[in-house]
This record gives C-alpha cells, sequence and structure tokens, in this order.
C-alpha cells in the first residue's frame, strides 16, 4: 500500500513538472509570436516607405524631364527674341539712313497730307497767278521728296509687326522662365523628401534584426519539447503501475493538439494557405 502511494506521489510530482514545462513551451511560443508580430510591422512599415519613395523619385524625375524641356523651348524662345530684336534694330538703323541721305523730316503721309492741302488751296482759293506758280512749284518739290520717303516704307516695311511679335515674345520667355522655377521648386521638395525617407529606411534597415531572436526562440521550443516528451515517456511508465492510464491519454492529446495548433499559428504568421483540417484542429486545440 505504501509502494503504490508513492508511486502516486510520484505520478503526481511528474504531472506537476509536465504541465511547468506546457506552461513555459506555451509561453515561449507566445514570445516567438510576438516576434513575428513585431517583424510583420516592421516589413509593413518598410514596404510602405519603400513605396512612397519609389513614388516621390518617380515625380522628382517626371518634373526634372519637364524642366529640361521648359527650358529647352524657353532657349528657342530668346533665340527667336534675339534674331528679332537684331532685324528691329537694323530697321531703326536703315530709317535713319534714309531720312538722312534724303534729308527727310517726315515720312510718306505727313509728306502726302502737305500735298493735298496745297493742291486743295489752289483749287478752291483765288490766288495770284505768281503765288499759284509759286505754290506749284512748292508741291513738285513734295512729289520728289514723297517718292523719295516710299523708299523709306519699303525698307521698313512690317516694322509694327515686328515691334507686336518681339512683345509677345518677352511675354512669352518670362513666363516660361516662372514655370521653370515652379517645376524646380517642386521637383527639389520632392528630392527632399525623398531623401529624408531613405535616411529613414536606412537607420530602419539596421534595426530589422529579428532572426537572431526567432532562432533563439526556435531552439528554447525544442530544448523544451525535447524534455517534455522525455517527462511524459516517463509519466507513463510510472502511469501503468499506478494505473491512470487514461490521465496520459489526455495528456497526450492535449500535447499533440497544442502542437497542431502551433504549426496552424505559424501558416498564419507567415500566410500560408490553410486546409479544412487546419481550421478544425485549431478551433480543438483552443477550446
Amino acid at each position: 500500500m505504501e509502494d503504490e502511494k508513492e508511486i502516486y506521489q510520484e505520478f503526481q510530482r511528474k504531472k506537476r513538472e509536465v504541465n511547468v514545462l506546457r506552461s513555459q513551451l506555451n509561453r515561449t511560443s507566445e514570445k516567438k509570436k510576438e516576434i513575428f508580430d513585431k517583424k510583420r510591422e516592421f516589413f509593413d512599415k518598410l514596404n510602405s516607405l519603400i513605396g512612397q519613395i519609389r513614388s516621390l523619385r518617380k515625380e522628382r524625375d517626371e518634373m526634372t524631364a519637364e524642366v529640361k524641356k521648359l527650358k529647352e523651348e524657353k532657349a528657342k524662345l530668346q533665340e527667336e527674341l534675339k534674331n528679332k530684336e537684331a532685324k528691329k534694330e537694323e530697321m531703326q538703323k536703315k530709317r535713319k539712313e534714309i531720312m538722312q541721305e534724303f534729308h527727310l523730316r517726315y515720312g510718306p503721309e505727313e509728306i502726302k497730307s502737305q500735298m493735298e492741302r496745297l493742291e486743295s488751296k489752289i483749287e478752291t482759293e483765288a490766288i495770284p497767278f505768281e503765288k499759284e506758280k509759286e505754290l506749284m512749284k512748292k508741291i513738285n518739290e513734295l512729289k520728289k521728296r514723297y517718292v523719295q520717303a516710299s523708299k523709306l516704307t519699303e525698307e521698313i516695311k512690317g516694322y509694327k509687326d515686328l515691334t507686336h511679335d518681339i512683345g509677345e515674345l518677352r511675354t512669352k520667355v518670362q513666363e516660361t522662365f516662372l514655370h521653370v522655377q515652379a517645376k524646380a521648386s517642386q521637383g527639389q521638395q520632392r528630392h527632399e523628401k525623398m531623401m529624408a525617407l531613405i535616411k529613414e529606411l536606412d537607420a530602419m534597415k539596421t534595426q530589422g534584426q529579428f532572426t537572431p531572436e526567432i532562432e533563439a526562440a526556435n531552439k528554447e521550443m525544442d530544448e523544451l519539447r525535447k524534455k517534455l516528451e522525455e517527462e511524459l515517456g516517463e509519466l507513463q511508465e510510472i502511469s501503468k503501475e499506478a494505473g491512470v492510464q487514461e490521465e496520459i491519454s489526455r495528456q497526450n492529446k492535449s500535447r499533440k493538439m497544442d502542437e497542431m495548433a502551433e504549426k496552424v499559428e505559424e501558416k498564419l504568421r507567415t500566410k500560408k494557405k490553410l486546409t479544412t483540417e487546419d481550421l478544425l484542429m485549431y478551433q480543438a486545440g483552443r477550446r
């Protein structure tokens, strides 16, 4: 009777040791789960940063390309403006030369108006013959000057249109310049934000060392499982003497259910596909 009592006490002691080991194994499993959760959260943030960096780089490159295109357009406009301004200066110089060559003070329209006034005076007023001869002489001189002044008109034909074009080109150059500045500023902002995120990303990479922790947790769980197997083996041997085989079966079943549940949790963490059997075993192991 005394031997049976000692065997039963040994059985209870072993059972407590098994429960302690099982609790330690569960705690280590939870610890491992927490590490995986942190790892997943870390890489979610890492991927988010990478996505933002790619987006900012794309926007920056697009704006850089726009700036290049606008600068090329501005250069073409400036070259066109330069040519038109040179042509305008040439017209102004030519006009001055003709005015000096023919001793002109007025343009052809002003000379024509003077002729018409004199002709009208002869036709509508009663003036002495000598005076009329004098006016006719003046009209003939004005006609000569008109022919000379008309040559000036041909030389500077299109001057007003050219002046108008120059004004428009100057406006376009200024507008293009402002667009270049705006796009360049926006591109610089994207670049600076991207560089700040790259710096943050580099700092994060030095912190994402989860493998040693996971390996340590796996090693600890392997040691606990091995020890638990040994303790369960001993418990089973004792149970044969104590007549508690049914209890051992329950312990073994509970252990296996826990192991199955842990495998399913591992699949959930690593995002592997779950079978119907996995779900049923997981539910049964967590009741």
